[in-house]
């Protein structure tokens, strides 16, 4: 509802508050958002749950199967004066380089779905607003980095359990 040119807002708004509550476009906007939050979380929990779960499963397969194909660099390490902890710290720190940059990817592609819904928002409300769950946010961010952390320091030091040599043999 808009007023017409020349009406005191003040007053209609002391009119109106006799009916019930009263609030301008950006209140109303937030408290939109605040009641609706609730529901988007509780839908982004699902959605992100199930989808997170099958990228959790994805990602430990790659860590797994990458840290078993990487025995003889393992062992070449080894000999080269490495010890088995700076091995694994190495491979700790490759596995988060990567981790990170699909984090980054990731953020990238929700930036653009973000930029849409603001766009839309604005073209609906004249008002361009969202609410990011951070804490949401920041949970799923530890969460693949503490997967991927734990799943490559164990992939790694079974993969350094067989003697030094044995995985540098050359098969003939």
């Amino acid at each position: 509802m808009t007023l017409e040119g020349g009406a005191d807002m003040r007053q209609v708004a002391a009119r109106l508050s006799a009916m019930g509550s009263v609030s301008g476009l950006d209140g109303w906007l937030f408290g939109q958002a605040a009641s609706a939050s609730t529901m988007s979380t509780s839908t982004l929990l699902v959605v992100l749950g199930l989808g997170g779960l099958y990228a959790l499963i994805g990602v430990i397969n790659s860590v797994v199967i990458a840290g078993a194909e990487r025995r003889s660099e393992f062992a070449a390490a080894r000999a080269a004066g490495l010890t088995r902890r700076q091995v694994v710290l190495i491979a700790l720190m490759e596995s988060w380089a990567v981790a990170a940059s699909g984090l980054l990817l990731g953020l990238l592609a929700a930036a653009g779905t973000l930029t849409a819904a603001l766009a839309v928002t604005s073209g609906v409300t004249g008002v361009a607003m969202v609410a990011v769950p951070w804490p949401l946010a920041g949970g799923v961010l530890a969460g693949v980095l503490l997967a991927t952390g734990v799943t490559n320091v164990l992939t790694t030091r079974a993969a350094l359990r067989p003697a030094l040599v044995s995985p540098l043999r050359t098969r003939e």
